[in-house]
């Protein structure tokens, strides 16, 4: 620390305190470190010069004359004593030996007058910038080298405390909290908290942010963001109904059936609907079995459209009612399709087909929840027509297909329906003439013996093919190509019952009689799957055909919509195998030459077959000389499928392909090296002598430290009793102690529901809860791992459900596509400011080994706006190389940046610590 000696003299030719002189001289000794206020704060043999403890003269020749201890010169004289002023106290005018006006202090002459002020207090100073405030200790200037800051100006927007009061342009900064022209802010809340030893200051992901978790090691809810070590699934479960032609939405956190769909979605406006039969309790004849879901949480569903599996199909000879098909079910987003809250509807997967500004879908209206109900006619009088329920008197018009149905039949048991809506729920009413225009008498579920004026029509939990979710079906062609057109079942039935989407988002469909494999965009159009002389994802033209004749419409468009059509597409739009494709799983695509997934295609016959993804291009087949039934991948890429095999040891087996295995080559069928069978050991209390074990479902769950279980379905026989779900070891393929799971109410009762018996598929859910589904108690069972004494949880849904592929999106986003995603949704401006531009986006992040961070940005005038897929979107700036991006001049009130984390194929994941978001504000209106 350096202080200065300072004194004035009056000299010849020097004007006295008017022409006042300095000189500074450096606090000098061994305790200039020590602070002080007073000579008595010093040690002993130095003094107190401003505030360090000097051992320097003080003065300029002569002695000190009067004061007590030379530490002042006599008041009131001129007679050019000479001495110091110390930091001694205050200095006052009262003589005896204090420094008083018209005193003067030995000074370098070549320093400005006027250098002495007194306050009004009488208290005199140096005063360094001439202002006429004294700095501290004995004023309030905070900068004495400035002019222009002192306690008597007004504090301006420049980064510096001008007026010395409460800190930098206290009360002046603007809306963003700066000194910018147009306000520019930054990200500093809320991803700015946290105040631990986390090296990240951001808050945890939001509900539905699959995939990334918070690192915060002392608790205080802020840290950094990194990929999930264990497994990575949604938070719902798609299984299907066999028999009822629907598919289940299954909410896997509150473990509720949310939602149910028909489906195939006959569209009366859609050209290129597949001529099937409507959703209905006697003409269905979908048969679904598989679905997969993508990474915006959109399900697929692949129908069957078979016989012969419990459904009905009374019109399998009527052409081409028995043609498979995949239908797309759009994920419903409770902000963006809520019309309150999002009234423009954008960025909702599901269409507002019918122009009400709402989204009608399938929702459970009970309280508490108890499950879809789907209408059904019941009772003597469901042969009568009717139109409302006053036509049926006591009874209930219950339209069972679709609820815009011209006509309904009176039946005794109603369905469950929504709420009365509008502003005349409380006028009641026997017929919809007792309401106003537009609006519908209707019952109420609060008061269902009593009608009121609604101005929506009774909408059933199940709403069939008006189920705005449901956004397009696609038949699956069987020989019906341009080059076989010929109307008859052989051209045309095809069953689809092979499914996977890739990491590219198309979805590849296996059709089990005809063993093709076809690749669709996730709108729906066939693409060119193989990379040849046409280029590879060109849309397939599709040629419209009269189901009479075959022969060509050149309007489908207007002919479709009213005649019977089917469509053929050429030849080269699909990929050739040599097995019936029946489950289909895509891998991390880590031995890819272009880091593209391969797609494995099982058989029931024991054989494997691998597509490229990019170029479409099949291997061999490799065969395990047995049966199996599930296909799942596991962290290295091997394939493993359920043994279905009733061999002569009767023992539940599990199989495993090794692509990593030396003598694996792509272009040869024999590698028995890569086939490894692992047995389940039968407890000596009981043996398996009697059983038949048949592997069903299996599916991989992703532990931390790159290991992962195998869960697989064994049934005794077919169908019959006892279930077990057993877990192996994915590396060793062992059996996991204390997870053989009796599901058949055995060993662990359901906590509530029907039961388990007859499981088919196995999924993870949320949390790592593996779920089956249950063909004969028309139910999924969720069981926890993490504690394994706990009861099962039985959830209700549609009749024989029977699905086994990926049907919660786990192996999707643990192995395909292994990533998280982590959003931000910014507003730009505080209240009363509108947004000027964005300005640039910076993180700070690790990005280990080969994985990396891709980041995205939307821009909105809306929330609804920012997050919609459909909105532009920026980007991407990928790390390692990108670390910020720059938005530009871009204009809109919110900003969503998506953070896309993708770990390498040895696990690595990026870790994302901070994020700056700058933008630029004006008042409204300038």
């Amino acid at each position: 620390m350096r202080s200065f000696l300072l004194s004035c003299m009056m000299a010849a030719g020097v004007a006295g305190c008017g022409g006042v002189a300095y000189v500074a001289e450096e606090c000098t000794g061994p305790y200039c470190h020590v602070t002080c206020v007073n000579n008595s704060d010093c040690p002993s043999g130095s003094w107190c010069l401003l505030t360090s403890c000097t051992m320097g003269s003080g003065y300029e020749g002569g002695s000190v004359n009067g004061g007590a201890d030379g530490i002042g010169v006599d008041g009131g004289s001129d007679s050019g004593d000479t001495g110091y002023l110390p930091n001694d106290g205050p200095v006052s005018s009262d003589g005896g030996g204090d420094m008083a006006a018209g005193d003067f202090l030995v000074g370098d002459p070549t320093e400005p007058a006027d250098a002495m002020t007194t306050t009004g207090d009488g208290v005199v100073c140096w005063d360094q910038d001439l202002d006429g405030y004294c700095p501290p200790p004995w004023g309030e200037d905070c900068d004495d080298e400035d002019f222009y800051v002192n306690p008597g100006v007004l504090e301006i927007c420049d980064g510096s405390d001008n007026n010395c009061v409460d800190g930098i342009d206290e009360g002046v900064k603007n809306a963003c909290g700066n000194c910018q022209e147009y306000p520019l802010c930054n990200t500093d809340d809320p991803w700015s908290g946290g105040s631990g030893v986390d090296l990240g200051d951001l808050p945890p992901p939001t509900s539905g942010e699959d995939g990334t978790v918070l690192l915060d090691d002392d608790e205080d809810g802020y840290g950094s963001i990194t990929l999930a070590s264990g497994t990575v699934a949604t938070d719902f479960a798609w299984p299907a109904s066999q028999t009822q032609g629907t598919l289940s939405r299954i909410d896997t956190v509150a473990n509720i059936e949310v939602a149910r769909y028909a489906t195939v979605a006959v569209r009366d406006d859609d050209p290129y609907r597949p001529y099937v039969a409507d959703f209905g309790p006697t003409t269905q004849c979908q048969q679904p079995s598989r679905s997969t879901i993508d990474e915006f949480g959109n399900a697929y569903i692949a129908n069957r459209a078979c016989s012969g599996y419990g459904g009905s199909c009374p019109s399998w000879s009527t052409l081409p009612n028995a043609n498979g098909s995949v239908t797309k079910v759009g994920f419903f987003h409770e902000v963006l399709c809520d019309p309150e809250q999002n009234p423009g509807l954008s960025g909702c997967q599901c269409v507002d087909r019918n122009g009400n500004g709402r989204i009608e879908r399938s929702r459970d209206y009970n309280d508490p929840p108890n499950g879809i109900s789907v209408p059904i006619c019941s009772g003597s009088n469901c042969g009568t027509t009717c139109v409302e329920d006053a036509d049926c008197g006591s009874g209930y018009c219950v339209r069972v297909r679709h609820p815009t149905q011209a006509q309904g039949n009176c039946s005794n048991a109603a369905p469950v329906i929504a709420p009365c809506t509008g502003d005349h729920c409380a006028q009641t009413c026997t017929r919809h003439s007792n309401c106003p225009t537009s609006h519908f008498c209707v019952r109420d579920n609060d008061s269902p013996t009593q009608r009121f004026c609604s101005d929506r029509p009774e909408t059933p939990e199940f709403l069939g093919k008006d189920d705005e979710c449901l956004l397009w079906t696609r038949r699956i062609p069987g020989r019906d190509d341009d080059a076989h057109t010929t109307v008859s079942n052989d051209n045309l039935l095809s069953r689809p019952r092979a499914m996977a989407v890739d990491k590219e988002g198309y979805i590849w469909v296996g059709d089990y009689d005809r063993s093709h494999v076809f690749k669709l965009t996730p709108d729906g159009e066939f693409v060119d799957p193989v990379a040849d002389a046409t280029p590879i994802n060109q849309v397939c033209p599709r040629t419209a055909r009269r189901v009479a004749d075959g022969t060509v419409v050149a309007t489908p468009a207007t002919t479709c919509l009213s005649e019977r059509c089917f469509f053929t597409i050429p030849q080269t739009c699909r990929v050739d195998v040599q097995l019936s494709p029946y489950g289909a799983v895509i891998d991390s695509g880590r031995s890819h030459p272009n880091g593209f997934g391969y797609l494995w295609i099982a058989a029931r016959s024991g054989e494997l077959q691998r597509i490229d993804t990019e170029t479409g291009q099949v291997t061999a087949k490799y065969d395990n000389n047995e049966d199996s039934y599930g296909v799942t991948i596991d962290q290295h890429d091997r394939v493993w499928v359920a043994d279905a095999n009733d061999d002569a040891d009767h023992r539940a087996a599990v199989h495993r392909f090794d692509p990593n295995h030396v003598d694996f080559d792509p272009a040869s069928s024999v590698c028995p090296a890569c086939w490894t069978k692992f047995l389940v050991d039968a407890p000596a209390s009981a043996p398996w002598s009697g059983i038949n074990w048949k592997g069903r479902g299996i599916t991989t769950e992703l532990l931390g430290d790159n290991t992962a279980r195998i869960w697989a379905i064994f049934n005794n026989d077919w169908w019959g009793t006892p279930n077990y779900l057993v877990a192996f070891d994915a590396d060793t393929g062992q059996e996991i102690t204390g997870h053989r799971v009796r599901l058949d109410n055995s060993s662990i009762t359901p906590v509530s529901g029907p039961g388990c018996t007859a499981p088919a598929g196995v999924g993870i859910g949320y949390g790592g809860m593996v779920w089956s589904v249950n063909r004969d108690t028309s139910s999924v069972c969720a069981y926890d791992p993490a504690n394994p004494f706990n009861a099962l949880i039985s959830v209700s849904m549609g009749p024989s459900p029977y699905t086994y592929s990926d049907f919660t999106g786990n192996l999707f986003r643990s192995f395909t596509k292994p990533q998280g995603f982590y959003r931000m949704l910014v507003q730009a401006c505080p209240a009363n400011y509108e947004v000027r531009q964005w300005g640039t986006v910076s993180w700070t992040a690790e990005v280990p080994g080969a994985s990396s961070l891709e980041v995205r940005f939307r821009v909105g005038s809306s929330v609804a706006e920012a997050i919609s897929p459909a909105t532009v979107q920026y980007g991407p700036a990928i790390q390692p190389i990108e670390i910020s991006f720059d938005l530009g001049l871009t204009r809109g009130d919110w900003l969503q940046v998506e953070f896309l984390f993708v770990a390498d194929d040895e696990g690595l994941a990026p870790t994302l610590h901070h994020v700056d978001i700058a933008r630029e504000c004006k008042p409204i209106g300038e």
